[in-house]
C-alpha cells in the first residue's frame, strides 16, 4: 500500500518500504518491548502486577506512569542511538560519493 502510494504521488519506493517495515502492526510489539526494556535498565523494573480487578485509580495512574516513562526513555534512547548511527552513516556514504564525483571531474579534466 505505501509503494502504491509512494508511485502515485511520485515518492521515494525505498522510504516507503522501510516505513512500512518499521511500522506495522507485525513490529509494534517487539519495537515496543525493547524500548520498554532498554527503559528498565536505566530506570530499574517496574512495580509487581496488580490484578486488574482490584486497581484503584491512583494505582491505575502510578502503574500506568511507571510503564509509560520506561517506553518514552527507552524509545528516546534508541531513537538517538540509532539517529546517530544513521546521521554517520549517510555523513560517511556522502563523503565518499564526494570524492568519487569529485575524482570523476578531475580525470574528465585531464583528458581534455
Amino acid at each position: 500500500m505505501g509503494m502504491t502510494l509512494a508511485s502515485m504521488i511520485r515518492g521515494n519506493h525505498l522510504l516507503a518500504a522501510v516505513g512500512t517495515w518499521i511500522s506495522n502492526p507485525l513490529t509494534y510489539v517487539p519495537l515496543y518491548w525493547l524500548n520498554y526494556k532498554i527503559g528498565v535498565l536505566f530506570l530499574g523494573g517496574s512495580h509487581p502486577q496488580a490484578e486488574i480487578g482490584g486497581l484503584q485509580a491512583v494505582e491505575l495512574n502510578t502503574h500506568g506512569w511507571n510503564i509509560l516513562s520506561r517506553l518514552l526513555l527507552g524509545s528516546a534512547t534508541t531513537g538517538i542511538i540509532s539517529g546517530s548511527i544513521g546521521w554517520l552513516v549517510c555523513l560517511w556514504l556522502l563523503k565518499k560519493n564526494a570524492k568519487k564525483h569529485f575524482h570523476s571531474i578531475q580525470s574528465k579534466q585531464k583528458q581534455r
